[in-house]
């Protein structure tokens, strides 16, 4: 239905609305009340968002803390550094500087000038396979930065490369019903030189959002966790 679960979640919140909506009016709640619940509901499209962020949160913290696993369990930035973190390294975070975001901007008054470096949590959503990871569900954020289905199908499937096994719970018909690739793994990462891609909003120098594009994460993160990895087990 058009969402990835980063960039547009408007499926997603309509479908809950669906369940919620006839619950509020089952319930005691009073008219003026059960209208302002409405209205946020209704009033927008993202308010989905911190839903999808938090399934992803709960789904990834089964392996945090992993002995021998080489599976990444955050990504986020800051504007300035992103960095990860990997499930047999703990809470032990690897740096470099944020990648910048390319795609549409919502008026042509706003150019890459005005836009920082990557900036956001959110990126949790495509460490468990939904945003750029399931650019095949999502027809339209891809047109949104200027690309097509095609386009989001070659991206789910390069991203299969570096992942360790498909979300079934999310059947994407453009991939014959299969679902988005699951669990980025940093060796794999080492070993085809492919790094991962998220989509997100770009944002200005002087705060809000006024675009929205798609980012790739730099090497270097992922060799400095690997190379951690390694030390830490005793490799040499």
């Amino acid at each position: 239905m058009n969402d990835e679960i980063h960039t547009r979640q408007t499926a997603a919140g309509l479908l809950l609305l669906g369940e919620i909506g006839p619950m509020l009016a089952h319930s005691d709640l009073d008219r003026e009340t059960m209208a302002y619940c409405m209205d946020q509901f209704a009033g927008s499209e993202r308010w989905f968002h911190p839903l999808g962020m938090a399934s992803a949160m709960s789904t990834i913290r089964s392996v945090k803390g992993t002995e021998y696993s080489t599976i990444v369990t955050c990504i986020a930035s800051g504007g300035v550094d992103t960095g990860l973190k990997v499930a047999a390294l703990g809470d032990e975070w690897f740096t470099c500087p944020a990648p910048r975001l390319s795609g549409a901007y919502f008026s042509p008054q706003w150019g890459d000038e005005d836009a920082s470096p990557y900036t956001g949590d959110s990126t949790i959503t495509e460490v468990v396979g939904m945003g750029a990871f399931a650019g095949a569900a999502a027809p339209s954020v891809m047109q949104l930065r200027g690309g097509t289905y095609r386009d989001g199908i070659r991206q789910s499937e390069e991203m299969k490369a570096i992942a360790v096994g498909t979300n079934y719970n999310y059947p994407i018909p453009l991939l014959d019903f299969a679902g988005p690739p699951i669990g980025i793994d940093i060796r794999r990462v080492v070993e085809t030189g492919i790094t991962p891609v998220c989509h997100g909003g770009i944002i200005s120098k002087e705060g809000g959002q006024i675009g929205a594009g798609i980012a790739r994460f730099p090497m270097k993160v992922y060799l400095d966790a690997m190379y951690a990895f390694l030390k830490r087990y005793g490799v040499e």
